[in-house]
């Protein structure tokens, strides 16, 4: 694959440019490229008869198109670049452009020493660069230099060999009485029995952006255990195990239950509570976690379908459901809800009982896999799009095209909306396998019309809001 480019050919008494088109589905010369291009090197130009020749070019059979843009002598134009740095200064991306017909090309050396200008010392990618510098390719985005991502470390953690969890629930017997006595609440431990184990904290690596800065791993929890007068620590202190050593002394057992008895009446038995600030608290934390627009989306997604089944709910139902998500979004430690939030509705939307099981198959199917629907629903659109073409009823296959581009562009950005459902990357894989669908359909309709084909993207910009091709 190969993207279209452009060359400036100066002449004694004209200026041209050279057109090459495209190679195996790569991307066409884009006009405001050109434009930009031209612009920065002080080259005059008319925009009607550039745009007129650019689009001509796209009909040309050859693979090149040359056309005059103005008549005027220019000196030659050197082999040059444009580079962006991401804004989190992790990768910058150059975009080549060729020389002029007789103008020189930039060496692999001018390259780095730009970089070095630039203050850019980490992650040069110089195999891959100096390969390019031997075979070129003109426009074409191309990471250039690759910073390095911190590698984020591990909270410490702490297994236990015991019951942590214990649960004071009488035992109901055979006989149907409930047994208050054996409530399982002691654990029972050996001498030199393993108690827990410490697994330490894993710090992580630092990362370096392409400016050779440092990028600090996120903070990581430590922990540590300590061992008590019935239980020892490993000399790498990081297990705790049962060590038992009687009170031989009657006096000193018998004063040390006094004192746990007079401890224990001087400290009321109270319960967990809740003061009003904590409450309001957490009613301000609720009500900060953010409701993207994609959820509301699958709300009002789930309200057409229950009221397509006879299900009654209230526009008043409706525009107060958020505040549970936003709750059940809190206290599964998220600060953003997500479509599986939706499914705590089932308590919620219903009318009378007998509604709740439609109700829960709903949003089981709509919150679980949102998105499996709108593909099916986008599958269809692509395959009755193609399908109009291939049957045009006056057997008119430029027509036909032109009135499967609408449809395609169509399409095409619905998919592109359906990003913002995509939870996971198995979700996104789906929507770019939605994409290289339209795209094949796109390119079996062109290859039928012996037209040149043009990527979905490029065909969107081209046709516009509303267009037609």
């Amino acid at each position: 694959m190969r993207n279209g480019y452009f060359q400036i050919v100066c002449g004694e008494k004209e200026t041209s440019l050279k057109i090459f088109l495209p190679e195996e589905g790569g991307k066409p010369v884009r006009i405001r490229e050109v434009i930009s291009y031209l612009t920065r090197n002080g080259v005059d130009f008319d925009t009607t008869g550039l745009n007129k020749g650019i689009m001509d070019s796209l009909g040309t059979t050859t693979g090149e198109y040359q056309f005059v843009i103005n008549n005027k002598h220019y000196n030659e134009v050197r082999e040059s670049y444009q580079m962006q740095v991401s804004q989190d200064k992790m990768l910058a991306i150059a975009r080549f452009y060729p020389p002029s017909l007789n103008g020189e090309r930039m060496t692999a050396d001018e390259f780095f020493n730009d970089l070095e200008h630039k203050k850019i010392k980490f992650g040069i990618l110089k195999k891959g660069l100096i390969k390019f510098f031997e075979n070129p390719v003109y426009c074409a985005d191309m990471v250039v230099v690759k910073g390095k991502l911190p590698r984020h470390g591990k909270d410490a953690s702490i297994e236990y060999f015991f019951e942590t969890n214990l649960c004071v629930k009488p035992t109901l017997k055979e006989d149907g009485s409930v047994d208050f006595f054996n409530l399982n609440t002691i654990n029972h431990c050996k001498e030199g029995e393993l108690l827990a184990r410490l697994h330490p904290a894993d710090l992580g690596d630092p990362g370096r952006t392409i400016y050779d800065e440092k990028i600090k791993p996120r903070d990581v929890k430590r922990l540590s255990i300590k061992g008590d007068r019935n239980s020892v620590l490993s000399d790498d202190r990081l297990e705790l195990k049962v060590y038992v050593k009687y009170i031989e002394d009657r006096d000193t057992r018998l004063s040390m239950l006094a004192k746990k008895q007079a401890e224990d009446k001087a400290t009321p038995l109270t319960g967990p509570t809740i003061t009003l600030e904590e409450l309001c608290e957490m009613q301000w934390e609720v009500s900060a976690v953010q409701i993207p627009a994609a959820v509301n989306e699958l709300m009002d997604d789930i309200l057409i379908e229950l009221r397509r089944q006879g299900i009654h709910v209230s526009d008043r139902k409706y525009f107060g459901y958020y505040p549970i998500v936003q709750a059940h979004a809190w206290l599964c430690g998220r600060e953003e809800a997500v479509g599986t939030d939706l499914t705590i509705l089932r308590n919620y939307l219903w009318t009378t009982p007998d509604e709740l099981p439609k109700i829960s198959q709903v949003l089981t199917r709509l919150c679980e896999n949102p998105l499996a629907g709108k593909i099916s629903e986008i599958r269809k659109s692509i395959v009755d799009a193609a399908a109009r073409f291939e049957q045009a009823p006056d057997g008119n296959v430029v027509r036909a095209l032109q009135r499967f581009r609408t449809e395609a562009v169509e399409i095409y950005r619905k998919i592109t909306g359906l990003r913002s459902y995509a939870q996971n990357d198995t979700e996104t894989a789906q929507v770019d396998g939605l994409l290289e669908e339209l795209e094949k359909a796109s390119q079996k309709a062109h290859a039928a019309t012996n037209l040149t084909y043009i990527p979905m993207n490029e065909l969107e910009a081209l046709i516009g809001p509303g267009g037609q091709s």
